[in-house]
């Protein structure tokens, strides 16, 4: 036998015509010619039956084929070697009937791989045989039926092959369980290449090695939902372990191959596309509690895998446009939901590594009600960009909510891109809501790592209260960060944009934003109303605002382009670390606000704000300070300088925090609507 792929796949069942009992013709030996229903009762039609001790094992062509008004139920097993051009079982459209799947077929070739070049690996192709199925669909009229498989094992090895072929209409429902494994080039786990009347449900495993290969691929319109339930595994590598950096070194171009995706959507799904997971258990009582029809007890975890730069889920067609319907009521009315897992790794140097993908081919993709992710979609390169969700262009999004990780991650030396969500130019995305995370990393010290860029400028609202963060983690403490870490980058936005971030139901998570906001010249509106914001905060030429609430703290520098910027600090704290003048148009400090600036004695500059309006500070409220360099000698600083100040009286309590080498003072001149800073060191 030829190269095994290290995961097992699934398989596709049809389920169509009911009826009356009637008779049938079993296979319950091993057979060497071919089986046809239309010929199955001695020259009659009829339905065939191959047995749990069956076997169909001819030399070559279509083992089983249903091509009259009967069905096919194969239990035990069908078996064809070392033939191209091979079926297992093949069903001709124009038929009505049904086909059940529980034993395995098995079209394979005797061809061994070998280290030609002794280099300690395998060499030369995965399959040496071309056009090789488990289980084909041919004609020019649809098949009247449904194709049910529930358990068994499919394995291929061809290129150019397929695990299950729909080249025909299927009228009725795709269902696949059991396992299904494909080896070759150019070769599918499971391929529709024409309509799919009912739902596509894949409850078993599928695995597909080879160059170009996808695990499951939907190329025409579906007429129920797409429910991946399973792991649907694709690579093109020999391994995807990535061996020492010498070793790598050593590896061939065929080791290397890229693969393609492990889901592709190119056609409409009426019903929307689900990877599914088992529901939390909340009652001892209900061993059904997602009402999908299936126990949870027998649920697994939809699990889409890909190892090298294709996208894990690819949605999208460069000839035509694609829609996807809600996938289900209530958590579930989104065109996409992912409850379980969808993963990319480029494993090897310089390889880019993509989740998910939706539009960005050239064709529209419309999802109704939006994108939900309560699982996880995760991209992880090395020396490369990653991206774990990128709606590109042509993608209509209206919503995206994100109640579980988005997270993207690269190991590199030299600059890289890596974004957790990525709205490209010419995408569509109206409201973000993150109640998960969502995070972008570099382990590096080069390279923009962005967990929310927007460069549709769409965006309008984005809530956030869990997580959003980005980070650059250099290899040692003292090495240089050239790079920036940007938790918002909404720059491309011109209409308009509020950011909120607000309570967590869970007293025990604390909202935060780790990184910089960026914003364009629309007006930005910023509400800190929990929670933390750690990084600089850079408005853009709008009609601006920033409001601190409920406690929350914003910790960074602040700037703004237009000068109109409104700031009111209600309950909170803000600390801008910036040593500039900032034009703002309005500043209000409540009796629980919180101003902290900073200082730079050396240079002779502080954070300052010019209010061109009116600057109220209420009683009660308390203005800090921060030093950046060390302060020699006595020097004054002027904070706050407004058109109109009115003050309660400053609380000079946070002073103490200040180091206790320095004697400082804050007050209030109001012949100059002033607040001076008064700093010495003590004697």
């Amino acid at each position: 036998m030829s190269l095994r792929l290290f995961l097992l796949a699934a398989a596709s069942p049809l389920c169509v015509a009911a009826g009356i009992a009637r008779a049938e013709t079993a296979i319950s030996t091993t057979v060497t010619t071919p089986l046809t229903t239309a010929t199955a009762a001695s020259g009659a039609r009829d339905d065939i039956r191959v047995t749990l001790t069956g076997i169909v094992k001819p030399p070559g062509g279509a083992a089983v084929t249903l091509n009259s008004n009967n069905s096919v139920n194969i239990e035990g097993g069908v078996t064809l070697q070392d033939a191209s051009n091979a079926t297992g079982l093949l069903v001709l459209g124009g038929a009505t009937g049904e086909v059940k799947l529980s034993g395995g077929i098995t079209v394979d070739e005797t061809t061994e791989a070998k280290d030609t070049d002794n280099d300690g690996d395998i060499d030369g192709p995965f399959a040496a045989g071309t056009g090789r199925y488990g289980v084909r669909l041919t004609g020019a009229q649809p098949f009247h039926g449904s194709i049910v498989r529930t358990g068994g094992a499919i394995s291929v090895e061809g290129n150019d092959s397929a695990g299950v072929s729909l080249e025909a209409a299927l009228e009725g429902a795709l269902r696949s369980g059991g396992s299904t494994t494909v080896v070759g080039d150019r070769s599918f786990g499971l391929h529709a290449m024409s309509t799919v009347g009912g739902d596509v449900t894949v409850t078993g495993t599928v695995s597909v090695l080879g160059k170009d290969a996808v695990g499951v691929a939907l190329d025409d319109n579906v007429g129920g939902r797409l429910v991946l339930g399973h792991s649907v595994t694709v690579t093109g590598y020999r391994s995807v372990n990535r061996p020492a950096d010498a070793a790598v070194a050593k590896l061939d171009a065929d080791d290397l191959l890229q693969g393609g995706p492990a889901v592709r959507v190119a056609g409409d799904v009426a019903g929307g596309v689900l990877v599914d997971a088992p529901p939390p258990d909340l009652s001892a009582s209900d061993t059904d509690e997602d009402k999908d029809g299936v126990p949870d007890a027998q649920e697994t975890t939809g699990t889409l895998s890909v190892y090298g730069a294709a996208p894990a889920l690819l949605v999208g067609s460069g000839s035509r446009a694609v829609r996807l319907g809600p996938a289900g009521t209530g958590a579930d009315a989104s065109g996409l939901v992912i409850k379980g897992v969808v993963q990319s790794d480029g494993v090897y140097d310089g390889v880019a590594s993509t989740g998910v993908q939706l539009g960005g081919l050239g064709g529209a993709v419309v999802v109704d009600a939006g994108v939900r992710v309560g699982g996880s979609i995760t991209a992880v390169a090395a020396k490369a960009d990653a991206t774990a969700l990128r709606l590109g262009a042509g993608a209509s999004v209206p919503s995206l909510a994100n109640a579980g990780a988005i997270r993207a991650t690269a190991a590199a030396t030299d600059p890289v891109n890596v974004r957790a969500v990525r709205i490209d130019a010419g995408a569509a995305v109206t409201d973000l809501t993150n109640t998960g995370a969502i995070t972008a990393g570099i382990a590096g010290s080069k390279g923009s790592a962005t967990a929310v860029l927007d460069a549709a400028g769409s965006l309008r609202t984005l809530s956030n209260t869990n997580r959003i963060a980005a980070a650059i983690t250099p290899a040692t403490a003292t090495t240089a960060v050239s790079g920036q870490a940007v938790a918002l980058d909404l720059r491309a936005n011109t209409a308009g944009v509020a950011v909120r971030q607000l309570a967590n139901a869970s007293a025990t998570i604390t909202p935060a934003i780790v990184g910089d906001v960026l914003f364009g010249s629309g007006a930005a509106r910023l509400d800190l109303l929990a929670g933390t914001l750690d990084g600089a905060v850079a408005f853009g030429s709008g009609a601006d605002s920033l409001k601190i609430d409920g406690g929350a703290r914003l910790t960074g520098a602040l700037t703004d382009a237009g000068g109109g910027l409104a700031v009111d600090i209600v309950k909170g704290r803000l600390t801008p670390t910036n040593v500039q003048t900032v034009a703002l148009s309005s500043l209000s400090l409540g009796a629980a606000g919180e101003l902290v600036m900073t200082l730079d004695p050396a240079a002779g500059t502080a954070t300052r704000f010019d209010v061109q309006g009116a600057a109220a500070l209420a009683a009660g409220a308390k203005v800090g300070l921060r030093f950046a360099t060390k302060l020699t000698a006595p020097a004054s600083f002027t904070l706050i300088k407004a058109g109109s100040l009115t003050s309660g009286g400053l609380d000079s309590s946070l002073l103490g925090s200040t180091p206790w080498l320095y004697r400082s003072t804050v007050r209030v001149d109001a012949a100059q609507n002033a607040v001076i800073a008064d700093v010495r060191r003590r004697t």
